[in-house]
């Protein structure tokens, strides 16, 4: 359990986050102890954004062959 900092300090209010699953996205919003909603901490994405052909091109292996002459 952490304590809820604002800008003017420690509130001494016991919190908690959880992740919570919305669409593409993992929202980890504050708790009380007795689970009332205080704020929201984090918003990220659950997934990448980049498509196949993308996250193929970034592992991918290039030729290079053809630009050294022996």
């Amino acid at each position: 359990m952490t304590t809820l900092t604002g800008e003017t300090g420690a509130t001494g209010t016991p919190v908690h986050t959880i992740a919570v699953p919305f669409d593409r996205y993992v929202i980890r919003v504050c708790l009380t102890e007795k689970n009332e909603f205080v704020g929201i901490v984090e918003v990220s994405a659950k997934e990448s954004f980049l498509s196949q052909q993308q996250k193929i091109a970034t592992r991918g292996v290039h030729d290079v062959s053809d630009l050294y002459e022996e």
